[in-house]
């Protein structure tokens, strides 16, 4: 009584919200209403009106929880797309720099037509894939859609992986590590395949990108490909890249996919990756 009495001294009139439960319901909301009002004898009187607000209460709840994953939907969106756009930086430099290798090849033996048409025929494979990152950039809109669906398109997984070599060995070649990849046609019974051949693509490279990176001069990479099994519709290819690079100590394995964790803390500067 005396904490209403002195809050109506401020105020005409103010409300109050209650949690209340009771055996049957466990949990509700109740909002008390108390106004100060003049009576006929000349003081003052205090009327209390009560309503269950549970509905409204729940409707507040639903409109806080709806902001908060709109606010949390936006940062993951940003988010998502900084870390895409500081990959899509790593992986463009690749294909363009072989490109640019093969040009500069190209200009210091113009006598050597074979070996420009060879180099013409790797530049394309490079400039493709060059072309498939930059499609990939513009269709930006895609992260924020949480309903995003991978390509089921078919590809030649063989042909796939010989492009991958060819952008890969380009790399290699300019840091002066060796590829041994021999010849595994053998091993693809079933060539064609259904997926996001962008995507397969760029997990081989990136892969093969930091086996290059974080490896030493005169070092190596080998790279194998073998059919695991056969089940009706389905096929399961098995392909092994290793290196004579730093490598990854064990324990660290379950942060490698982590968005840029790095388990050494000087890599970023002694090999120049994000």
């Amino acid at each position: 009584r005396k904490n209403l009495i002195e809050q109506l001294k401020l105020v005409r009139h103010f409300t109050i919200r209650y949690n209340c439960s009771t055996e049957k319901v466990p949990e509700f909301c109740v909002e008390t209403f108390v106004v100060r009002m003049h009576s006929e004898h000349g003081g003052n009187e205090i009327v209390f009106g009560l309503r269950d607000i549970e509905e409204i209460v729940e409707k507040e709840r639903q409109q806080i929880k709806a902001m908060e994953d709109a606010v949390e939907k936006a940062k993951r969106a940003n988010a998502a797309k900084s870390s895409f756009l500081s990959r899509m930086s790593h992986d463009i430099r690749t294909p363009l720099n072989g490109i640019i290798g093969m040009i500069e090849i190209n200009e210091r033996h113009s006598e050597d037509i074979e070996l420009m048409r060879e180099n013409r025929a790797k530049a394309r494979v490079a400039a493709d894939h060059l072309l498939n990152l930059i499609n990939d950039v513009l269709e930006m809109s895609k992260l924020e859609d949480e309903n995003f669906k991978l390509e089921q398109e078919v590809f030649n997984i063989q042909k796939l992986t010989e492009d991958v070599l060819t952008i890969a060995t380009m790399h290699a070649m300019e840091e002066g590590i060796t590829v041994d990849h021999g010849d595994c046609s053998d091993q693809f019974v079933y060539p064609y395949v259904y997926g996001s051949a962008l995507h397969v693509r760029q997990i081989f490279l990136n892969i093969l990108g930091n086996a290059i990176k974080y490896n030493k001069p005169g070092g190596s990479i080998s790279c194998k490909a073998e059919l695991v099994w056969v089940k009706e519709t389905r096929v399961c290819y098995k392909c092994v890249i290793s290196d004579t690079g730093i490598g990854i100590n064990e324990e660290y394995l379950q942060h490698i996919f982590e968005p840029f964790s790095q388990e050494r803390e000087d890599a970023r500067s002694s090999y120049q990756g994000t």
